[in-house]
């Protein structure tokens, strides 16, 4: 089931967030940022 439009904002809008909050020195290998990413291309993979 693809995400709504607002849905779609809501999760980049949260995974930039955690992206620019994130303690790793680069956000690729941190594990709550891919599952945020993989969510966002792959909703119906998540979770």
């Amino acid at each position: 089931m693809a995400l709504a439009r607002e849905e779609v904002v809501r999760v980049a809008l949260d995974l930039l967030e955690a992206g620019l909050n994130c303690p790793h020195e680069d956000i690729v290998t941190c594990p709550n940022y891919r599952a945020g990413l993989t969510n966002l291309i792959h909703p119906q993979d998540a979770t």
